[in-house]
């Protein structure tokens, strides 16, 4: 997957701060969202490491 070039979304990153793989997933699925392309049937966290870990799962 390469680097989610929305510059809606990229806009307030440098070029030190293009998201890593993991995090540019989050700002798919979130856009998407966003958009009604894809349910908001998401699962809550009450941390980050069990966010982080069902990211790197899908």
């Amino acid at each position: 997957m390469g680097y989610y070039h929305n510059s809606r979304l990229l806009k307030n990153f440098d070029k030190t701060e293009i998201p890593n793989e993991t995090s540019e997933k989050a700002m798919l699925l979130a856009d998407a969202k966003d958009k009604g392309l894809v349910s908001d049937d998401s699962s809550s966290f009450t941390n980050i490491d069990d966010l982080m870990n069902s990211l790197d799962e899908e």
